[in-house]
This record gives structure tokens, C-alpha cells and sequence, in this order.
């Protein structure tokens, strides 16, 4: 039986994002990688979503959310740009169920947000055997 490790490119957090051809390469490297061994990757890429315009490129959703203590004082909004909470939960269900789940991301901001926080909580909830 092949383990099955779920592979998560999580939203950006931030104050401004844009899609130039952005996929997650190094991720995708990752899954190619374990495929050549008895596991089968999964991947949930939240931010694989946004408004086409020009030769692919395009704006991200954006849904404002609460800044961080850190920046508060930032007089602009903040949002979690990519997929929506409800289509990760139904995207972590179609996954399911997995041995093995990972995070990644080349835009880690630092911020810590009480949503990141919730991932967690996500996957382990969501992940139905």
C-alpha cells in the first residue's frame, strides 16, 4: 500500500498580491520526486486561483482579514490572497484520507496569523480514514 503524503501550498498573507505566472515549482519538484518511490502525492495549492488578464497573469481573490498585531498600525488592508477556507476544507476531504501532510512556501511573511494557526487544526480534522 503506497503512503500518501498531502502536499499544501498555503495562501498569501499580505497587503498586495499578484499572480505573474506564479506556480509552485519547487513543490511540484517535491512531488515529482517521491513519486518515484511507493508514495502517492497529493497536492492542495491554495493560491492556484485568480482573475485572468494579460498573457495568464492576474489578481489573486482577496479576502481582508485581520492584520497582525505586528503591523496594525499599517493604514492599509490586509487580506489572505487564494482559494476560499470553504474550498480548502472540500479540497482537504477529496484528499483524504492521507499518512502525511506538509506546508510550503517561499512567501512566508512571518506574520502569525490565527488562520495559519487553523490549519493545522484543518488538515488533522478533515483528514477522514
Amino acid at each position: 500500500m503506497k503512503l500518501r503524503i498531502l502536499l499544501i501550498n498555503p495562501w498569501i498573507y499580505d497587503f498586495a498580491a499578484i499572480n505573474l505566472w506564479s506556480r509552485p515549482l519547487g513543490l511540484l519538484k517535491v512531488a515529482e520526486y517521491l513519486s518515484q518511490f511507493d508514495v502517492e502525492p497529493a497536492l492542495i495549492d491554495c493560491i492556484n486561483v485568480y482573475k485572468i488578464k494579460n498573457y495568464g497573469t492576474g489578481k489573486y481573490p482577496k479576502k481582508i482579514i485581520e492584520k497582525p498585531e505586528c503591523i496594525k498600525s499599517i493604514p492599509r488592508r490586509f487580506g489572505r490572497y487564494g482559494i476560499s477556507i470553504d474550498y480548502f476544507r472540500e479540497s482537504l476531504i477529496r484528499n483524504s484520507p492521507f499518512d502525511k501532510h506538509t506546508v510550503f512556501s517561499y512567501l512566508l511573511s512571518g506574520y502569525d496569523t490565527d488562520e495559519l494557526k487553523k490549519l493545522k487544526l484543518d488538515v488533522k480534522e478533515y483528514n477522514i480514514s
